[in-house]
Formats: structure tokens, sequence, C-alpha cells
């Protein structure tokens, strides 16, 4: 008798086992940020009136002669900023010119003045600052020419390009 008993009971408890299920949902869910955008501003010039033998500097906070850039996405993100930077300027007939930039040759700014809260930074290395509110960031870069006294006359030209792509931070 005693042996039925269990087995029933056995039975009882393993069916209400089976029977007790129960399931939860969650959702998956994403918020794609917008696209970074940007926009060159202005190129670096030099200027016109190169002289060989001298040394010409732009700094980044030149108003009219440092490369600018502005840029926009999502606020409060972080961005990485970096560039790939000439090591001469070009002119045709494989003339070259060298060109240097220093550890504080650009500049990222949270106003579009480029110098009202600039922050120096290395544009060999790069930075990750964050866009401001608005989602916008300024950027400048100088650098420095110094034609040796018997380069050759003509237009020099360089590319440099600016990368900026959201951190995850």
């Amino acid at each position: 008798m005693r042996g039925i008993f269990f087995g029933i009971l056995a039975i009882l408890t393993l069916a209400s086992f089976g029977n007790a299920q129960e399931q939860e949902s969650i959702d998956a869910k994403a918020t794609v940020l917008s696209p970074i955008s940007f926009q060159d501003k202005r190129d670096l010039d030099f200027g016109t009136e190169v002289l060989p033998g001298r040394t010409y500097t732009v700094l980044p906070g030149n108003a009219t002669q440092a490369g600018r850039f502005e840029l926009w996405g999502a606020g409060f993100k972080e961005v990485s900023l970096s560039f790939t930077l000439p090591g001469n300027l070009v002119a045709p007939g494989d003339l070259t010119l060298p060109i240097t930039f220093s550890a504080t040759s650009a500049t990222h700014a949270t106003s579009g003045d480029y110098v009202s809260g600039a922050t120096s930074f290395n544009p060999a290395t790069g930075v990750s600052p964050s866009l401001i509110a608005s989602g916008h960031l300024w950027v400048a870069i100088g650098g420095e020419i110094s034609p040796p006294s018997n380069q050759a006359a003509g237009e020099y030209t360089g590319v440099i390009t600016l990368t900026v792509e959201y951190t995850g931070n």
C-alpha cells in the first residue's frame, strides 16, 4: 500500500512540474545616432608671397590662414579626430617643400570662432573630444614651412585629410 501511495505521489508531482510553465518576453532595441557630417571651411594657406630662406608658421587660431573644419553629429557624444598629414607640399615637376606640424598645430573648439574654448592637440596623434549639446565642434589646423634659400618658385600644394568617427563613448 505504501508503494502505491508513493507511486501516485510521484505521478502527481511530475504532472504538476510538467504543467507549470511560464514565459516572459523582452524587446530588442537600438537607437542609431545621426551620422557625423562635416565641411571644410578654409584651406591652410601660407600665402602667395613666400620667400625662400624664411620660416612661415600659421597657428590654428589664425583667422585668415589656418585650415578650418566645422562638424556636427549627436550632442555630447565623443568623436575621434585624426589627420592624414603631408610631409611635403608638391609643385609641378616633382618639386617639394617640406611642411611640419607641431604638438599644438591643431585645435578643437566649442564655438564657431575657433578660438573661444579651443583646446590644442597634436594632429599627428589625434584626440577624442565630445561634441557640444548642439552636436557641433570646430577644428582648426596650422603648420610650418621653411623653404630653403634655393627653393624653386611655384605653387605648392598638399592634402590634409581629417577623419571623424564616433568612439562609442
